[in-house]
């Protein structure tokens, strides 16, 4: 088996403005009869491009070190975190994100309305931007908000304060 050669992260349907550093692992060498192949331990893994959006910074905060920190080997780069849903926009004019992490009860424009607007492709909103995993973070939680929440666009829901399990359970199946 051979290694991916253009890893996902890399391919031309990606924006030349989204995050693309190369994996950080350190590589490991096969010797195959006469021959050396390099591969990076991260070859079948796809590094996820992450954008949080709270208007709280404490929990841009948190949420944002707890990423860097126990997901950094998932990511392609740091998270990047905004705090309204206006400059979430503005961001997904430009950058490739494979997931978006959004707080409901923001000024000015909610997290509801922001991901309705990713999702109709409003405001210049890059294409493939409209079909990024969105979750909702939020303490409004249990099946009556969730059930609105997938109404309205969003692919899921974590509770706030927000723990590793259920960034591992969001972020594990989409990096592999």
């Amino acid at each position: 088996q051979l290694p991916q050669l253009c890893p996902d992260h890399l391919s031309p349907s990606r924006s030349p403005t989204a995050p693309s550093a190369l994996p950080q692992a350190s590589p490991t060498r096969l010797s195959i009869s006469h021959h050396t192949v390099i591969m990076n331990a991260h070859a079948d893994k796809h590094l996820l491009r992450v954008l949080v959006v709270d208007d709280n910074a404490l929990n841009l905060s948190v949420l944002t070190r707890l990423l860097k920190k126990k997901f950094s080997d998932i990511l392609d780069g740091p998270p990047v975190a905004v705090d309204s849903g206006l400059k979430a926009l503005q961001l997904l004019r430009s950058n490739v994100f494979d997931v978006i992490l959004m707080d409901i009860e923001m000024p000015f424009l909610s997290g509801v309305d922001c991901t309705k607007r990713i999702r109709a492709g409003q405001d210049g909103v890059l294409q493939i931007n409209r079909t990024a995993r969105i979750v909702a973070v939020t303490t409004a939680v249990g099946d009556e908000p969730e059930i609105l929440y997938r109404r309205t666009g969003f692919d899921g829901l974590i509770g706030k304060p927000v723990v590793y399990d259920s960034i591992n359970e969001l972020l594990a199946p989409l990096s592999s």
